[in-house]
């Protein structure tokens, strides 16, 4: 029995019907997995076909316990089946138009910039990341400081303001609690 997949399948139709060709033996396996079980590939737009949990539900009580990967063979099953769905007006890349942007040290897709906002968020990002680095130098390379703030005009006045009459400011006695008049006399 076919299942039959269906997905946005721009770039991974041109993989699967390319084994081997992938730009790292991570991706190489991957493809090899895919292709050990029968199924028809059927391309829908993606944004009509969002992604659903249906293979990363977790295992409920009575599912059968399927074998892993690793214990089967691969098979020739021929081609790969493909189908296009109604409306679907963008299809399917060849791996020769995309494999050149696939980074192969980190099995990622890399894209580039089309305007200068991509080339400004890049610059910030790297910059960010310069001044964490940065940082984080300084902290390994340097001592424990401690600031130390010194006292160039004092907050207290001398006691010749205390004492003299002539130079004591006004205090308006009015504003002060009793305990506090009691505490000057």
């Amino acid at each position: 029995m076919d299942y039959l997949v269906e997905t946005d399948a721009q770039y991974i139709k041109g993989m699967l019907s390319n084994p081997g060709m992938g730009p790292n033996a991570t991706i190489n396996q991957w493809i090899e997995d895919i292709l050990m079980f029968h199924f028809t590939l059927h391309h829908v737009k993606g944004s009509t076909f969002p992604a659903d949990r249906l293979l990363r539900q977790d295992p409920q009580p009575g599912d059968k316990i399927r074998p892993d990967l690793k214990d089967y063979e691969l098979e020739d099953h021929g081609p790969l089946k493909f189908e296009v769905a109604e409306g679907t007006s963008m299809l399917p890349k060849e791996i020769d138009e995309f494999k050149n942007e696939i980074d192969s040290q980190g099995s990622y897709m890399y894209t580039l910039a089309t305007s200068i906002n991509d080339f400004t968020v890049e610059l910030e990002d790297a910059h960010s990341r310069e001044q964490e680095l940065r940082d984080l130098y300084l902290a390994q390379d340097t001592d424990e400081m401690i600031c130390q703030f010194l006292k160039v005009t004092p907050l207290i006045p001398d006691l010749e303001y205390k004492f003299d009459p002539n130079k004591r400011e006004d205090y308006p006695e009015k504003q002060r609690t009793s305990s506090g008049l009691a505490q000057d006399e």
